[in-house]
C-alpha cells in the first residue's frame, strides 16, 4: 500500500488529544518530545516504504483548549497508522502504544464505539460508520478541521446535502409536478435558452412526455440542425473511423439534460442496479436523414387520412 508523511498539523491533533482525553496532567515539555516522536515513526516508515532516508522536521507543537472531536481525532489517528505502519518496528513503537492509549479513553466513554460491526462485506469499527466520521478530514491541515463545533457544522451539512442527493432545484420547492407541466415548462426554457445564447438559435425542438408501466419520461429532440454541426468522427477502437457527437452538440444535449434535472428527483444506484426517479428523460438530436423520413411520414399520413376522409364523403 501507500504511505505519506503527514505535516504538523496532523501530529498537533493527536498530541491535543492526549491533553484532552488522557485524564491526566502533561509535562510542559512533553508535547515537543511525544510530537517528535510521532512524526519520527511516520517519517521512518515511509523511508522504509520508499527506500529513502528523508529527515524529519523539528517539531514546534501547537497547542489548544478549544474541545476536539472524539470522532475527528480517531479519524486522524486512523490516518496516522495507515501511514506510519510500513516498517517492522511500529507494533512495539511509543507511538503505537500511544495512540491505542487515546483510543482506550475514548471508548471508556464511549463503549460502543469501538464494538465490530459488518459493513461493505468487511468487519470495521462502529465508529467509522457514523456520519461524523464522513465529515472529519483524514489528513489534518489545520487544527480548526477537528475542533468539535466545526466538524458537528460539517456533519450537519453533508446530512442535509444526503437528504437532499439527487433533486434538482425546482423539484426541491415545488415537488414533483406532472410531466405534462414540465413539458411546458421545458418548452418555454428552451425557447429562454436560446434567446441568450445557451442553445443554438436555429434550432426547433420536440418536447414529448410517456407513461409506461415502469414509469413515465420526458424526450427532448434537437431538429434543424445539419448533420456538419451535429457529428464529427473519431478512429474506433475496432479500426476505421465511428461518428460521434460534436463538442457544440455535446454542450447543447448536457444543457438540457441540466434543464431536466432541476424537475427531477434521482436517487438511483446503479451499482446494486437500483433506480428509482420521478422521470426519465432522454435527449437526442436528430440526423438529417432521420428528418427527411419524419418529413416524408407526415406527409404520408396526412395523404392517407385526406383520402379516408374523401371515401366517406
Amino acid at each position: 500500500m501507500s504511505a505519506f508523511t503527514v505535516g504538523a498539523p496532523h501530529i498537533d491533533t493527536i498530541v491535543n488529544a492526549m491533553r484532552q482525553f488522557a485524564g491526566v496532567p502533561v509535562p510542559a515539555g512533553a508535547p515537543r518530545g511525544i510530537g517528535q516522536m510521532l512524526w519520527d515513526e511516520n517519517y521512518a516508515s515511509v523511508n522504509y516504504r520508499y527506500s529513502e532516508s528523508e529527515p524529519t522536521p523539528d517539531y514546534s507543537p501547537t497547542l489548544i483548549d478549544e474541545p476536539l472531536s472524539p470522532i475527528a481525532v480517531l479519524k486522524a489517528m486512523d490516518c496516522y497508522e495507515y501511514q506510519s505502519c510500513e516498517h517492522p518496528g511500529w507494533k512495539t513503537s511509543d507511538a503505537h502504544t500511544l495512540i491505542n492509549a487515546i483510543r482506550g479513553v475514548i471508548f471508556t466513554d464511549h463503549p460502543d464505539w469501538g464494538q465490530q460491526v459488518r459493513r461493505y462485506g468487511s468487519e470495521v469499527p462502529l465508529y467509522t460508520t457514523l456520519p461524523e466520521y464522513d465529515a472529519a478530514p483524514w489528513e489534518v491541515n489545520s487544527l480548526d478541521q477537528v475542533a468539535a463545533v466545526i466538524v458537528k457544522a460539517e456533519q450537519e451539512k453533508a446530512a442535509q446535502e444526503a437528504a437532499h442527493a439527487g433533486e434538482g432545484s425546482v423539484y426541491r420547492e415545488q415537488g414533483m409536478l406532472n410531466i405534462t407541466d414540465i413539458a411546458k415548462r421545458m418548452r418555454v426554457n428552451l425557447r429562454n435558452a436560446q434567446s441568450i445564447g445557451m442553445l443554438p438559435a436555429e434550432a426547433k425542438f420536440s418536447v414529448t412526455t410517456d407513461r409506461f408501466s415502469m414509469g413515465q419520461s420526458i424526450d427532448v429532440e434537437v431538429r434543424g440542425m445539419t448533420d456538419a454541426w451535429t457529428y464529427t468522427t473519431r478512429e474506433s477502437i475496432y479500426g476505421g473511423e465511428e461518428r460521434i457527437y460534436s463538442d457544440a452538440a455535446q454542450a447543447t444535449v448536457k444543457a438540457i439534460e441540466q434543464m431536466l434535472r432541476e424537475y427531477n428527483r434521482d436517487r438511483s444506484d446503479i451499482q446494486s442496479d437500483y433506480f428509482d426517479v420521478w422521470f426519465y428523460s432522454h435527449v437526442r438530436i436528430e440526423s438529417e436523414s432521420h428528418a427527411t423520413w419524419r418529413i416524408e411520414d407526415a406527409a404520408k399520413r396526412k395523404a392517407r387520412a385526406a383520402a379516408r376522409k374523401a371515401r366517406k364523403g
